[in-house]
């Protein structure tokens, strides 16, 4: 919140000098000439439109702080609720239990998960086994971590990790230029990845 706050700040700045301007226009005595009134209409239909874009970007994003135990949960849910899933992983590790190795299981058989990780694990093996899609990159390692969910569908989501200190913070992005980044990774990496035969 507090981010949109000094963003909307930022735009009502930037109404500063036209106020000023306008100011100076309305002293002088004279209405204004329609270049003018133009120009106003310009600079208001600006500040509004990025008024606008800043509340949209701030509704599609949602931020969750987790303790490391309430990571598993939190995945678990995200999973879930998703209909076909892709994960970019570093090596699954976060996969620790049952239940969530019988979710993973099931998005498998389903035709429903899609791995990305640099190189085979005993997990990724089975998985793909099963049914899933996935991929290897042996040769870079991306430092982004994130899984999207409802790939291929109008309302795709993706969820990215990352620690700060003890906490594991989590951002959901709906739209916007991170979701947009994602997305396109998973386009780039779905065709120029092999995905695995064995």
């Amino acid at each position: 919140m507090g981010n949109l706050v000094s963003k909307f700040i930022a735009t009502l700045g930037t109404f500063g000098p036209m106020v000023a301007f306008i100011a100076s226009l309305t002293h002088s005595g004279k209405g204004l000439s329609a270049w003018q009134v133009s120009l106003v209409t310009v600079f208001i239909v600006a500040g509004a439109s990025r008024a606008y874009l800043d509340v949209r970007e701030y509704r599609s994003r949602r931020q969750v702080s987790l303790k490391r135990r309430q990571i598993r949960d939190y995945m678990y849910r995200w999973i879930d609720r998703g209909g076909k899933v892709a994960i970019f992983s570093r090596d699954l590790s976060w996969v620790a239990d049952n239940d969530l190795r019988d979710l993973l299981r099931s998005k498998a058989v389903a035709d429903s998960l899609m791995l990305f990780v640099p190189r085979p694990t005993q997990l990724s093996t089975e998985l793909h086994e099963l049914g899933a899609a996935t991929y290897y990159y042996p040769h870079y390692v991306l430092r982004s971590r994130f899984t999207v969910i409802n790939v291929g569908r109008a309302d795709t989501a993706v969820a990215i990790g990352r620690t700060i200190g003890d906490t594991h913070v989590v951002e959901e992005y709906s739209s916007g230029p991170v979701h947009d980044l994602t997305q396109n990774i998973l386009g780039l990496m779905t065709a120029f990845c092999q995905p695995s035969t064995t």
